[in-house]
């Protein structure tokens, strides 16, 4: 596999990949082309990486394409991969060309593929899309289930999903333990709920206070405590003293130290995601604990497919509010206790599919066939 040279063309560089892409660069050999990161996601260090290159992109109305990547594709015959991006224009004139002139070149997309939600102009536009690639790495077995049936090739599918700096959290969870970290900033015993990620509107985490005062009448109370930052903060911060929380809420703030991280996360008997998840979910099961999350997944993102309910989170009705309450109570009910059973349920449950080397593992696969 080390000569296989491989050319992978992705949007951005994110912190959170680290893992997968050094063990990328160790397996193949890699050359990586990015753009500038301007978005607020944490970017990653590229001196990791042997072979990297940024390349500036125009914006052509709402499309956008990549400056030189078309020459290098053309007189290339390494492998390309690609951000399966819809919008962008050297992307679809690579897969036009491989398509009309030459089916001997190598193109995979890396993407989302389908959601379920998708219209009946979409679908059209996606299948023309995505059945010129030489092959479809996916983040799911939601998307794929859905892409064959819309009539894809099975064999053209791979299901890749995602994962976090998992080599790092196994060496935290070694050494970890239990400790009072909540009851010594709460002054209390009540059970402990925590979020992870960026705190942005698609998150919803609103409705997590919202839940709390419906616990509240019920004589439940809970403890909140958010890891991370964003645009909403301060409208949540604001939330939290109208709805009398402030005493159970806790703005740790963005935090990238991973071991502590991993004791917010191990310490908690719950992490809550009412938006889409995400890779919360891996980041709270790689802790051992579990998660829940909206039942809709259309609006989900890849990431769902981790919990099990009853095993490693649960789901609540999409967008209700007194469903959230009901499923965060009928969970800590039933677990009063986060058993070690319950830890290695989620540890497990990454080890087996969320990997790096899963990811790895699936790729090599997918270029073998």
């Amino acid at each position: 596999m080390n000569n296989r040279s491989i050319n992978l063309v992705l949007n951005i560089a994110p912190l959170y990949r680290k893992g997968l892409f050094t063990l990328l660069d160790s397996t193949f050999d890699c050359k990586w082309f990015f753009c500038e990161n301007n978005s607020d996601i944490k970017g990653l260090d590229t001196k990791c990486l042997k072979s990297v290159t940024y390349i500036k992109t125009t914006r052509i109305l709402k499309f956008f394409r990549w400056s030189n990547i078309v020459p290098l594709f053309v007189r290339s015959n390494d492998i390309f991969v690609f951000t399966g991006n819809l919008t962008d224009l050297s992307l679809w004139f690579v897969l036009l060309y491989r398509g009309l002139l030459n089916r001997k070149k190598k193109v995979y997309l890396w993407t989302h593929g389908w959601y379920g939600d998708e219209n009946i102009f979409k679908r059209i536009i996606k299948k023309v899309f995505f059945k010129m690639a030489s092959g479809v790495w996916l983040y799911g077995n939601y998307a794929k289930q859905l892409m064959l049936k819309e009539g894809f090739n099975n064999t053209n599918l791979t299901v890749i999903h995602n994962s976090l700096n998992q080599l790092e959290f196994e060496l935290i969870m070694k050494d970890i333990r239990k400790s009072d970290i909540y009851a010594r900033h709460f002054s209390n015993s009540f059970h402990n709920i925590v979020f992870i990620g960026r705190l942005t509107a698609v998150k919803k985490l609103n409705m997590i206070l919202e839940a709390m005062v419906l616990l509240r009448r019920q004589e439940i109370f809970i403890n909140l405590t958010l890891v991370g930052d964003g645009s909403q903060r301060a409208i949540l911060e604001k939330t939290v003293k109208e709805l009398n929380l402030t005493d159970s809420v806790w703005f740790v703030g963005e935090c990238h130290d991973d071991a502590k991280n991993g004791e917010y996360l191990y310490n908690a008997d719950i992490c809550v995601s009412p938006g889409n998840v995400g890779l919360t979910a891996i980041h709270s099961l790689s802790f051992g604990t579990p998660v829940i999350t909206h039942n809709k997944f259309s609006e989900q993102m890849p990431e769902f497919e981790a919990i099990i309910p009853g095993s490693t989170g649960d789901f609540f009705e999409y967008g209700d509010v007194a469903s959230l309450a009901d499923t965060i109570k009928h969970w800590l009910d039933a677990h009063s206790i986060k058993t070690e059973e319950l830890i290695s349920n989620c540890v497990q449950t990454i080890k087996k599919e969320w990997t790096p080397q899963f990811q790895v593992n699936q790729i090599s696969a997918a270029l073998g066939k």
